[in-house]
């Protein structure tokens, strides 16, 4: 099987599980499903932080391991009240993450920019269940969505088309036919989302839907820039092999990093 076919199973089986969880949600106690995807993700996301190359030798990962569990910790009982714009829960999150930072403190060879970047990764999927809260089912399939689109149609134009590489030494797969392919579809597919009512306001419209999906697609490639950052410093191509041809965790949620927070401080202006 080649390397393409391989990114379509993989990415067909993660769409599966996405939507086999956005179903669940629907039976399960506000906020469950969410948080224990969130929990889950974070923590492995701290298990390959302290696994990369070059931040294996600071010997981290029980500190990581105490960071993502307070993060946890502190979203499920600050879930009670989550209405927008307000997100109460948002602080108790940045409370446990700050709280767990404290552990590295004495570690001067962790502080190192990419490594402080990495750890932002345990405290935004959390968001989810604010999301959730907030937009129900179709908040989060639409997040998802508009959050990953860009990086299918990206993938695949930057491969057939691409020739400009405006990030060599961030990213160096990364083209420039690629980046506006995943800003078109983001656009488009949001304004499709607006104009169908498809979108947790079915008032949006076409043009807030298609602001809301270049915001999103935008946000979502400089997360994927970040995590790239993190893995050249970390000096390793994927975060790990867990997620098959995709990569690792981080390499697949690298994209929600980002679009999350930005979802949870426009969209109850926008939508």
């Amino acid at each position: 099987m080649g390397s393409v076919a391989k990114r379509i199973l993989t990415g067909a089986s993660l769409a599966a599980s996405v939507v086999g969880l956005l179903v669940l949600d629907g039976y399960l106690s506000d906020g469950l499903v969410p948080w224990l995807v969130a929990s889950a993700l974070s923590l492995l996301c701290a298990w390959e932080l302290g696994r990369m190359g070059g931040f294996h030798a600071l010997r981290l990962n029980p500190s990581l391991y105490i960071a993502g569990v307070l993060v946890a910790a502190a979203a499920w009982f600050g879930r009670a009240d989550l209405s927008a714009p307000a997100q109460p829960y948002l602080v108790l999150v940045a409370g446990g993450a700050l709280v767990a930072l404290v552990t590295l403190a004495g570690r001067k060879r962790a502080r190192k920019p990419a490594f402080w970047l990495g750890l932002w990764a345990l405290v935004p999927l959390f968001g989810l269940i604010s999301v959730d809260a907030s937009w129900g089912i179709w908040g989060l399939g639409c997040l998802v969505i508009l959050s990953k689109i860009g990086d299918i149609f990206g993938y695949f134009v930057g491969r057939a088309i691409g020739q400009r590489k405006p990030f060599k030494t961030l990213s160096p797969n990364k083209t420039l036919a690629g980046c506006v392919a995943s800003l078109v579809a983001g656009t488009v597919v949001g304004a499709a989302l607006g104009f169908f009512g498809k979108l947790p306001a079915s008032e949006a419209g076409l043009l807030v839907g298609a602001l809301v999906g270049a915001s999103i697609n935008l946000v979502s490639q400089a997360g994927d820039l970040l995590e790239s950052f993190v893995k050249r410093t970390a000096a390793v191509k994927d975060s790990s092999s867990l997620a098959g041809a995709a990569g690792g965790v981080l390499d697949v949620v690298d994209s929600l990093l980002l679009s999350i927070p930005l979802a949870l401080c426009t969209w109850p202006w926008l939508l």
